[in-house]
C-alpha cells in the first residue's frame, strides 16, 4: 500500500528544479562528452533520464533531504503527485506500479543507474570501485595506473558540469540586481569530512574513499570555522562568492575540489575559470586569506589573476610587515608602492607593532600617515601591471617634494618632505626621475603586492572583512544541518571523489536557492531596489517554503 506522504512534491516545485538543470545546459555536456568516449546513448530509451535524475537531486538538495539514491527513488514512488511525474515525464500513478515491493526495487535500480551514468563522463578515477577497502599495494597499483591526461580532462569536465548548476542557481536572482554587480569576489578553502576511517600507517587498507585525505588546520586560514585543532579524513572544497551591492545576498559562483592541502591555488583559478575566461564578466576585488595572499606562489596565483584583471586584497603575516620589495626607487611595504623618501618610521610601523614598541592606536596612525607616501596608480595595464604616479605630482598630490617644482603650493593638504629625506642623486629611480608616471610589472613584488586600498587603513577593511565573514558563512551554511548538511557524510551515501564533488556542486545551488528565495520574499529585485533583512529573521532552509513535517499535505498539482 502507498504510504500517506505529507510532504508531496507538486508539479511546481520540479519544475523549478528542471529550470535549474536546463538553464546549465548540463544534459547536452553529457551527451556530447559520452559522444567523446565513444559511448553513445543506444539502445532503449532510459526509464530514469539524466534530467530526470539530475531534476530530483536538486530537489533534494533544495529541500535539505540527504542525497540518497533511495530519497530520489521515494520521490518517484510516493512523493510525486501525477502533477510532477508528467513533468517528469513518467506515467501517472494509475498507469504504472510504483508501490509493490518489486516495483521499489526496479525504481531504486534504475536510479541508482541514472546517477552512474551522469558520473561516469567526469570521474576522474574510473578504475576506482567502492565495495570494499584496497590493501595499500592494490591502491598503488591502480594510482600508478591512472593517465594523467585522463583526469585532466575529466577534471575539465567536472568543474564545468559542477559550476554550470551552480551558475545557473544564480540566475534565479533578477537580471536588475545581477548587473550591479561589480566583479567583487571572496575565495576560500573549507574541509568535507569523507569516509569515518581515512588511510592510517596501522592499517593494512586504504580508506574506503582513499582519493580524500587528512585535513589539519593550516595556520594561514584566519578564519574560525569550527575546525581549529581537529584532524580528519576530508576532501576540501574550494568556494567563490560574489559580494553583490545593497544589500542582495551574495551567492556562490564557483567550486573546485581536492585533498586538502594539494594545488590549493590551481583549485581556486578552477573555481573561477568560467569567470575569468568569459570577458563580459566584470572583474573586481578578489579577496582571499592568507593561504592565497601572500602565501600562493606569484607564477600560480598572484600573477595570473591580476592579468586576468582582478585587483588582489589580502591581509599579511605578522613577520612580513616590514620592506619587501623595491622597484625603479619605489618601495613596497604593506603590499603598497611608496615613495622612497617615506620616514622611517612608518616604514618600520609594523615591525614595531609585532615588537611591542607601538600600540594598536599608534600602529593605525602611522598606517594612515604611510597613505600620504603612496604611489597612486595612474592606469591599470592588460597584463596586469600597473602605471603609478608621484605622490608629489598631479591634481591629487598628497607631498610636497624639493625635486617636484610647485608641489609645495600654499593652500594644499600635503605632508612636506625635506631635503634630508630625498635620496641621494645616484640612488634616485624611475619614481622619482620620470615626469609623468612609472610602469612597474606585474611580476615585480608579485607575491606582497596589493593595488586596492592600503592595508590595514580603514578602506582596506572595508575591502576585506565584509567579504572574509561572507565566505566563511557561506562554508558554515553548506556543512551544517541547518543548511545544506554536506558536513554530514550519511547524508551523501555515494562515495568517491566524483560524487563529492557533485554533492558540493548540489549544496551550493541549495545555498545558493535559500538566499534568493529569502531575498524575493522580501521583495527584492522588484523594481531593482534590494530590500534589508528584517531583524531577527531566521535563515529560511528551503528554497521553495515546503510545508512543516506536520503540515497538511498540499494540494495535487
Amino acid at each position: 500500500m502507498d504510504p500517506v506522504m505529507i510532504d508531496r512534491v507538486d508539479g511546481a516545485r520540479i519544475a523549478r528544479a528542471a529550470r535549474i538543470v536546463d538553464d546549465a545546459g548540463v544534459v547536452a555536456m553529457l551527451d556530447g562528452w559520452r559522444g567523446d568516449d565513444g559511448r553513445g546513448v543506444g539502445g532503449r530509451p532510459r526509464f530514469i533520464s539524466d534530467r530526470v535524475m539530475l531534476t530530483l537531486m536538486v530537489v533534494l538538495a533544495t529541500e535539505g533531504k540527504p542525497l540518497h539514491v533511495t530519497a530520489a527513488r521515494d520521490i518517484i514512488c510516493h512523493r510525486a503527485t501525477d502533477g510532477a511525474l508528467d513533468r517528469l515525464g513518467l506515467p501517472g500513478r494509475g498507469d504504472a506500479d510504483y508501490t509493490s515491493r518489486m516495483a521499489q526495487s526496479r525504481w531504486y535500480d534504475r536510479a541508482w543507474s541514472a546517477i552512474h551514468r551522469i558520473l561516469d563522463p567526469i570521474d576522474l578515477y574510473p578504475e576506482m570501485r567502492y565495495r570494499r577497502r584496497y590493501t595499500k599495494d592494490e591502491y598503488a597499483e591502480l594510482v600508478a595506473a591512472r593517465d594523467p591526461e585522463l583526469v585532466a580532462v575529466r577534471r575539465t569536465r567536472l568543474t564545468q558540469m559542477t559550476n554550470a548548476l551552480v551558475m545557473a542557481s544564480v540566475h534565479r536572482m533578477p537580471t536588475s540586481v545581477r548587473e550591479k554587480w561589480n566583479g567583487d569576489v571572496v575565495v576560500d578553502a573549507t574541509p568535507i569530512p569523507a569516509a569515518r576511517l581515512g588511510t592510517s600507517k596501522r592499517s593494512s587498507r586504504v580508506s574506503s574513499e582513499p582519493d580524500a585525505g587528512w585535513y589539519t588546520r593550516r595556520d594561514d586560514h584566519d578564519g574560525g570555522d569550527g575546525t581549529e585543532g581537529k584532524v580528519f579524513w576530508a576532501y576540501e572544497a574550494t568556494l567563490v562568492a560574489a559580494m553583490m551591492p545593497d544589500g542582495a545576498p551574495h551567492p556562490i559562483i564557483g567550486i573546485a575540489l581536492d585533498k586538502p592541502g594539494h594545488q590549493p591555488h590551481m583549485r581556486a583559478r578552477d573555481a573561477l575559470a568560467h569567470i575569468t575566461a568569459d570577458a563580459d564578466m566584470p572583474k573586481g576585488n578578489l579577496v582571499g586569506d592568507m593561504l592565497y595572499h601572500p602565501n600562493g606562489k606569484p607564477e600560480t596565483w598572484q600573477i595570473p589573476m591580476r592579468r586576468a584583471g582582478y585587483t588582489l586584497v589580502g591581509d599579511l603575516p605578522i613577520n612580513t610587515r616590514g620592506v619587501t620589495a623595491n622597484y625603479a626607487g619605489a618601495v613596497q611595504v604593506g603590499g603598497a608602492w611608496h615613495c622612497p623618501a617615506m620616514p622611517t618610521h612608518l616604514l618600520a610601523a609594523g615591525d614595531d607593532h609585532r615588537a611591542g614598541i607601538i600600540d594598536d592606536d599608534q600602529f593605525a596612525e602611522r598606517i594612515e600617515a604611510r597613505t600620504a607616501f603612496a604611489l597612486r596608480v595612474k592606469e591599470r595595464l592588460p597584463g596586469g601591471g600597473a602605471k603609478y604616479m608621484c605622490p608629489a605630482r598631479g591634481s591629487g598630490a598628497t607631498v610636497s617634494c624639493p625635486l617636484v617644482k610647485g608641489s609645495g603650493k600654499i593652500g594644499r593638504q600635503r605632508v612636506k618632505i625635506f631635503d634630508s629625506q630625498v635620496p641621494e642623486a645616484a640612488d634616485r629611480g624611475r619614481c622619482c626621475t620620470n615626469a609623468s608616471s612609472v610602469t612597474i610589472p606585474v611580476e615585480e613584488g608579485a607575491k606582497f603586492a596589493q593595488q586596492g586600498p592600503s592595508w590595514r587603513t580603514p578602506e582596506w577593511k572595508k575591502a576585506y572583512q565584509p567579504p572574509r565573514a561572507t565566505i566563511e558563512s557561506r562554508n558554515a551554511i553548506l556543512k551544517k544541518g541547518s543548511g545544506a548538511g554536506l558536513g554530514d557524510t550519511t547524508r551523501r551515501m555515494i562515495r568517491g571523489f566524483t560524487a563529492a564533488a557533485m554533492f558540493v556542486a548540489l549544496g551550493a545551488v541549495a545555498v545558493n536557492a535559500a538566499l534568493i528565495t529569502k531575498f524575493l520574499g522580501r521583495g527584492g529585485g522588484a523594481d531593482g531596489a534590494p530590500v534589508p533583512p528584517p531583524p531577527n529573521s531566521g535563515r529560511g532552509r528551503d528554497i521553495d517554503h515546503a510545508a512543516a513535517a506536520n503540515a497538511p499535505p498540499a494540494a495535487a498539482a
